[in-house]
């Protein structure tokens, strides 16, 4: 598939059933929604008043079936939210007590938007997660398995939100904290550890440091995949019930180009996968 050709900083961008939201990085940016399946694009009405894209979330609704966008725009935080396909404009909501600053990792699980926050305006300290539900367009917080928790990505795990620490360690350990009780805001920790050979299915040494856990697919299986494309693009499979792991190569897409021959490590930086791809004839 074509690319929509955007020009976009990596935390400007968010998907959900086969949709891709992002931000235009012009000095008046809009936001976009570019269906993959009908390859079509569509811009949304400006935010009221009219002020630069900070922030935005795309949510699904399954009780109305229907697609939100949540956004925050700034320089004072202000939060708007807009349903898809309907005609209608942004509309102000209210936080209430639950004052925050959006990070970049976030999901929607049975129509909740979760999305890693902070408190400060520099977007330092201490984050947690804040639980929009989508229908109601109310606000909640919830706090993090410990203040040493660094999440690296939001998956749905057997239904409930789980995040995944940071990094995979030297000998393969991944640890994936499951929210059980958002209400008392407790968490399960689970802690998975690949096979001492998977690093033979990719290049390189130190490969726990240019990795990433991405997913969990529908069969309970953990998706990794290069933070770096070196040669070709490919996305590792690990199943921990069989204990196995299988490599999947990417073909049909250009091998990155080196762009200055005098550094050492030079590659193309993997800034999206986007995995349980859905057909969405979603017209805009």
């Amino acid at each position: 598939m074509s690319h929509p050709a955007f020009d976009v900083e990596a935390n400007h961008c968010s998907h959900l059933h086969g949709l891709i939201c992002y931000a235009t990085a012009s000095a008046s940016a809009e936001l976009k929604v570019y269906n993959s399946s009908t390859r079509k694009s569509t811009t949304l009405p400006k935010l009221e008043p009219e002020t630069s894209v900070k922030s935005h979330f795309l949510g699904y609704d399954g009780i109305d079936c229907v697609y939100k966008v949540l956004c925050m725009s700034g320089p004072k935080p202000v939060f708007q939210v807009m349903t898809l396909g309907d005609g209608s404009s942004w509309k102000t909501i209210d936080v209430g007590l639950y004052s925050h600053f959006p990070l970049v990792n976030h999901i929607c699980i049975d129509g909740v938007l979760y999305y890693e926050a902070c408190a400060d305006t520099k977007l330092k300290g201490t984050s947690f997660i804040i639980r929009f539900d989508v229908r109601s367009e109310n606000f909640e917080r919830i706090k993090m398995p410990g203040d040493d928790v660094k999440c690296s990505a939001m998956v749905s795990y057997e239904g409930k939100l789980a995040i995944i620490s940071m990094e995979i360690s030297s000998d393969g350990g991944l640890v994936l904290w499951v929210l059980e009780d958002a209400v008392r805001h407790k968490w399960l920790k689970k802690v998975f550890v690949l096979p001492n050979w998977w690093t033979s299915f990719v290049e390189g040494t130190l490969v726990h440091v240019f990795h990433r856990f991405v997913n969990v697919n529908d069969a309970g299986e953990l998706v990794l995949a290069p933070i770096f494309v070196l040669t070709r693009h490919y996305v590792l499979y690990y199943d921990p019930n069989r204990n196995s792991i299988r490599k999947v190569t990417v073909e049909g897409i250009e091998e990155p180009k080196r762009h200055d021959n005098s550094r050492p490590f030079d590659a193309c930086r993997l800034l999206h996968l986007c995995s349980s791809q859905v057909e969405s004839l979603m017209f805009l």
